[in-house]
């Protein structure tokens, strides 16, 4: 999978990276193809014991344009709701993706894939 990140999600990135406040929230994109691109972020502030609440809103409105997670200055939350998800951790010295699966080959393992991605 080949992720691109689109212009209004970038923008959002560039704040938070600026930020120092804890924070995170929800993905929302498209696949096309081979590509996920990722169109923005979607400030949210879950925690553990709401996360299944909060996953739930989201895909109710957004359905599967919801791609994944994003992380700033807070702890990753590892949960099912993350298997197949991308996973984004914003800092201040820039971003880093993951790919969230399970490994077939041991049974209930996370395999946690660092991804490359671009902005357009």
């Amino acid at each position: 999978m080949k992720l691109i990140v689109g212009v209004q999600a970038k923008k959002k990135i560039d704040l938070l990276q600026k930020s120092d406040k804890k924070i995170n929230g929800f993905l929302i994109g498209t696949k096309i193809a081979k590509y996920t691109v990722i169109s923005d972020l979607l400030l949210y502030g879950f925690n553990k014991d709401d996360l299944s609440d909060a996953y739930g809103s989201v895909y109710k409105h957004w359905g599967f344009k919801l791609k994944g997670f994003f992380y700033r200055n807070t702890n990753v939350l590892f949960d099912d709701y993350f298997y197949e998800k991308i996973i984004m951790e914003i800092n201040e010295n820039g971003t880093d993706c993951y790919f969230c699966r399970i490994d077939c080959n041991e049974k209930s393992k996370r395999k946690i894939e660092k991804m490359k991605y671009i902005f357009i």
